[in-house]
């Protein structure tokens, strides 16, 4: 199954808009579309489970550890953490290389940290 993105509420649109023109084909959700604003990250991760959908998110400190609940109760289809002041370009360019490579399945409650390579 091909992979849909979640972007938490803390991503930043320039990211997402950064995604779309490299491969305007890919499902990547807005928080707002989601409607995810003042919602918990418990609340945040069974949205996007329901959808089928990886969280993409800036949020290193809390949402590693309710992700970490959350796969001991239900499967989840995973996680990608990045770092606040990565390279916008080269972030977007792994979340490309993860669409175009991956699928869904191979990410199930896995955490992806980007970017890859570098810093």
């Amino acid at each position: 199954m091909k992979i849909k993105f979640q972007a938490d509420v803390n991503l930043k649109i320039q990211i997402i808009r950064a995604v779309k023109r490299l491969e305007p084909g890919i499902d990547f959700k807005t928080a707002l579309e989601a409607d995810l604003n003042n919602k918990s990250d418990a609340e945040v991760l069974r949205i996007a489970a329901d959808e089928g959908r990886i969280i993409v998110s800036h949020d290193r400190k809390t949402m590693p550890y309710y992700f970490t609940e959350f796969i001991q109760k239900t499967k989840s289809p995973g996680i990608i953490i990045i770092g606040q002041n990565k390279n916008t370009q080269r972030v977007a360019d792994d979340i490309a290389l993860i669409w175009w490579t991956g699928e869904a399945e191979e990410l199930v409650n896995q955490i992806l940290v980007l970017p890859f390579i570098g810093f």
